[in-house]
C-alpha cells in the first residue's frame, strides 16, 4: 500500500513539472516584415525610420527600416492588424495602411513607399445663404482620375480641405450641393504635383428658381405680377 502511495505521488508531482514547464514556455508571437521606398526624401535612404503594428488606434510593435529599406517587426501576438510606417513631415506613405492577418503565420512582402504629399483647400458659398456666405455642412468629394478616393463637408464658415494626398496631378474636387442649390461648375480640376492648392472655391446658386417661373402651363407672372416671377419656383 506504502509503495503504491509513493508511486502516485511521484506520478502526480511529474505531471507537475510537465505543467510547469508547459506554462513558462515563450507564447507563440508572429512577425511582419517587407521594403519601405523612399521617394519623399532626396537622398532616397528610408533607414532609421519607424514601422508600426497597430490594433486599432493602439501601437503593438514596431521596428526600424534598415539602410537598404527592409524592415521586420517580430513579438507580435497572433491576431489582425494594420501596418504603417511613421511619416516624416511633408511625405504620406503608399498605401497608407496595409491590413495583415497573423493568426496562423507570419506577413511577409509588406511594402511601402513614402512620397511627397500635399493638401487641397478652399471654400463654399451661397446657397442656401446669401452669395458670398460660407455655406457650411456641404459635401465634396476629391476624385483621382474620376475615381472617389476622399469625402469630406464645409465647416461652419463654408471652409473645407483634403490634408495630405499624394503629389501628382489628376486630381478633381467634387461639389454635391444640397437640394435646391446647384453648382457651376461642380467639378473642378487639381494639379498637386508641386506644392498646396488653395482656393479650390464653389458658389452654389438656388437651383429651378428663374423670373417668370411657371405652374404647369400656367404663368404666374400674369396672375400674380411681380410676386409670381419672385416668390414662386416650379420643380
Amino acid at each position: 500500500m506504502r509503495r503504491r502511495f509513493f508511486a502516485i505521488f511521484a506520478l502526480m508531482g511529474a505531471f507537475g513539472l510537465f505543467l510547469s514547464s508547459v506554462a513558462s514556455a515563450d507564447p507563440v508571437t508572429r512577425s511582419v516584415s517587407g521594403t519601405l521606398v523612399n521617394s519623399c526624401s532626396d537622398t532616397g535612404d528610408p533607414g532609421g525610420i519607424w514601422m508600426v503594428v497597430w490594433d486599432g488606434s493602439t501601437q503593438i510593435s514596431s521596428a526600424t527600416v534598415g539602410v537598404g529599406g527592409a524592415y521586420t517587426i517580430t513579438n507580435v501576438p497572433p491576431g489582425n492588424y494594420t501596418v504603417s510606417p511613421y511619416s516624416p513631415a511633408g511625405c504620406g506613405s503608399v498605401p497608407d495602411r496595409t491590413a495583415v492577418d497573423l493568426t496562423t503565420s507570419d506577413a511577409t512582402g509588406i511594402d511601402f513607399e513614402l512620397v511627397k504629399v500635399f493638401s487641397i483647400v478652399g471654400t463654399v458659398t451661397g446657397c442656401p445663404g446669401a452669395d458670398g456666405v460660407g455655406a457650411s455642412d456641404v459635401t465634396l468629394n476629391l476624385l483621382d482620375a474620376g475615381t472617389q478616393i476622399a469625402t469630406t463637408t464645409t465647416d461652419d464658415s463654408g471652409d473645407y480641405f483634403f490634408q495630405y494626398k499624394p503629389a501628382k496631378d489628376g486630381y478633381s474636387v467634387e461639389v454635391v450641393p444640397g437640394s435646391g442649390c446647384g453648382a457651376d461648375p461642380a467639378v473642378i480640376p487639381v494639379n498637386l504635383s508641386t506644392n498646396d492648392v488653395t482656393g479650390v472655391d464653389f458658389a452654389l446658386t438656388a437651383d429651378g428658381c428663374d423670373t417668370g417661373s411657371s405652374f404647369g402651363s400656367v404663368d404666374l407672372s400674369t396672375i400674380f405680377g411681380s410676386l409670381g416671377s419672385s416668390e414662386f419656383c416650379s420643380s
